[in-house]
């Protein structure tokens, strides 16, 4: 049962993935990027990772993505249709390599996924040693992305203020 749900949500995850990128438009791109990463933290339940679904919604689709989703409307984001068409060939040979690269990795690891071993249940000591970690040897790196995700808003800010001042 755990196997098919989690290729039942990696399906979903997957085809919503493939519809972020080929939407033509942001906003149905950043709600299908929405589903995208809610599929993510079910695999990470079914995995018994409850603490990281919990970030995973929390930090990601909550904050992130409406982060996202005022940038999309502070700019008014419109595609270049040419542009895209060039990039057609490329993209389709990345997605065949990276498609190649999933099914290679998945099929072996099979042997692991259908084997008899109990999982481990949550407890608290994976979120208390999380923290720690987070908090003590990787403090420095977490405070630089939240550093550099504040200057990425203020610079969109600042983008769209200058946009509206030619227009």
């Amino acid at each position: 049962m755990i196997i098919f749900l989690s290729v039942l949500f990696t399906l979903v995850g997957l085809t919503s993935a493939v519809l972020v990128v080929t939407n033509k438009t942001p906003m149905n791109g950043a709600l299908f990027l929405i589903v995208t990463l809610f599929t993510v933290a079910a695999n990470y339940v079914l995995l018994t990772a409850e603490f990281l679904a919990a970030v995973q919604i929390i930090v990601y689709a909550g904050a992130i993505m409406v982060l996202i989703v005022f940038v999309i409307q502070l700019i008014g984001f419109h595609p270049v249709a040419s542009a895209l068409q060039k990039q057609t060939p490329l993209a389709l040979v990345v997605v065949s390599l990276v498609f190649v690269q999933v099914a290679f990795f998945t099929l072996r690891s099979l042997p692991e996924l259908t084997s008899e071993a109990p999982l481990a249940g949550p407890t608290l000591d994976h979120a208390h040693s999380f923290s720690q970690l987070l908090f003590t040897k990787y403090l420095v790196p977490f405070e630089i992305a939240s550093v550099l995700l504040l200057v990425a808003i203020l610079g969109t800010v600042l983008l769209a203020q200058h946009k509206g001042v030619r227009e």
